[in-house]
């Protein structure tokens, strides 16, 4: 006859130090995403994962029942989110998702779109990253989030270096996707690409010159080939943007067109900030107009993917009404969904441009008072017509001689010289408080003196 008390506690020995083996043990996760998910998704999702192997989680390649953690990831209405017992709580604001976490160690990212399920998996990730010890799920915060700017960008200029040096980065997979899982995992979600520049002579050559080719104009650009292969590529960046949730703008600067291709510089060769005007020749008069109608038409035409297009007028020397019959022209034909958007300098816009009547456009203008962009967006059909706007800005100089090769230079300068009140646009922000007001003014007159000894 066996005794019975002894047989227990040998049992209960067994047991536990199973049980304390078993909770050293590599913890296993499912993560579950829809068959057809979109590439941001995908990207979140290898974000989790990353996470969960740092520390040390081993990642299921297929649904297991046996699994200690199962994270499920995915936008509304997706297959593999159906049958989940858990309440997400989803802004139906786009780039929205909420986190929760439920009973049986099981965390549900849901969004209102694929970037706003790679920004709720960034979340979790992160969550994952930050937790101590042993119980990660135990410190997930769930959460209910929308981007507090709908439009969060980077401004860069694109380099004539980049696209006509073939190591130049417009031709580098390597820096794009890095570039944009950068300002995925910053939730910046548009890349305002400016251009195009010279990076040595500081100068900016039309863009339209590198990227089309146009039977009326074979003396322009690049020539057929050359530009054919720019756009592909640009195509390209445009697309391996949007597999990380980001839209692409491009603005072009320079009005003239350059007769033949553009003479780039090299670096480590040419001069720093030399000038080409002296041998680079231009298209003028009703030429240029007609070819940057067509340009545009062309350029947009090849990129149909593109976000947001827009024109620079503050420096390009050209009559008021050039942008009315060139850019504002070609648009007229653009897709509504196109989002256009101007810079320039001052604040007389709408005097370039025309009462262009178009809800869609976006102004950033700069002046003496402001180093950062403004924007305004639009309430109606039309430009948002602010207050008149009236400026003398006058300087007078002059040079005392002291001795051969020195002198004083006496400068007295002044701003707004008649001191004329200019108020400042009302506010176009549907959601103030403030809508419709005007809060503030331009700066009253401005005097200042300067003194500069030349030797």
């Amino acid at each position: 006859m066996r005794i019975a008390p002894p047989i227990s506690r040998k049992l209960f020995l067994s047991v536990f130090v199973l049980f304390v083996t078993a909770s050293h043990a590599a913890q296993t996760a499912d993560l579950v995403i829809g068959e057809n998910a979109a590439p941001p998704v995908k990207f979140g999702a290898e974000e989790i994962r990353h996470a969960l192997e740092k520390r040390g989680v081993k990642i299921a390649t297929s649904y297991q029942s046996s699994a200690d953690v199962r994270i499920y990831l995915g936008q509304r209405g997706d297959s593999n989110l159906r049958g989940v017992d858990l309440d997400v709580k989803v802004p139906d604001k786009p780039e929205s998702y909420g986190l929760a976490v439920g009973a049986r160690q099981t965390i549900v990212v849901e969004s209102s779109d694929a970037p706003g399920a790679m920004y709720g998996a960034f979340d979790l990730a992160e969550q994952i990253g930050w937790a101590s010890g042993d119980d990660f799920v135990g410190q997930i915060k769930p959460a209910s989030k929308s981007p507090f700017l709908e439009i969060r960008d980077i401004n860069m200029f694109l380099t004539t270096q980049d696209i006509d040096e073939p190591a130049g980065a417009f031709w580098s997979d390597e820096y794009w996707s890095g570039h944009f899982a950068m300002m995925a995992r910053n939730r910046y979600n548009f890349l305002d690409i400016h251009g195009l520049c010279d990076a040595i002579t500081v100068t900016f050559p039309n863009g339209f010159a590198h990227f089309v080719s146009l039977p009326d104009f074979p003396q322009v650009g690049v020539g057929p080939e050359r530009a054919a292969r720019n756009m592909a590529r640009f195509r390209q960046v445009v697309r391996m943007a949007a597999d990380r949730g980001i839209k692409v703008g491009y603005m072009n600067y320079e009005a003239r067109a350059p007769i033949g291709p553009w003479k780039t510089r090299r670096f480590g060769v040419d001069e720093r900030g030399e000038a080409l005007t002296h041998t680079q020749e231009f298209l003028e008069g009703p030429r240029l107009e007609q070819y940057t109608r067509e340009a545009v038409a062309s350029f947009l035409k090849g990129l149909p993917e593109l976000w947001m297009f827009g024109f620079r007028i503050g420096e390009s020397g050209q009559p008021e009404d050039f942008y009315k019959k060139t850019y504002l022209e070609a648009l007229k034909d653009a897709p509504a969904s196109l989002k256009v958007y101007v810079r320039t300098w001052g604040r007389r816009t709408r005097r370039r441009c025309g009462n262009w009547p178009t809800p869609r456009t976006i102004i950033f203008t700069s002046s003496r008072n402001t180093t950062a962009s403004s924007s305004v967006f639009p309430t109606r059909p039309g430009w948002v017509v602010g207050p008149n706007y009236f400026d003398i800005d006058a300087s007078l100089s002059r040079f005392f001689w002291v001795r051969e090769g020195q002198r004083l230079e006496v400068r007295v300068e002044a701003f707004n010289l008649g001191n004329n009140v200019n108020f400042n646009n009302p506010t176009s922000a549907l959601n103030s408080s403030n809508f419709g007001k005007i809060l503030g003014a331009g700066d009253p007159r401005i005097l200042q003196l300067a003194m500069k000894y030349h030797f």
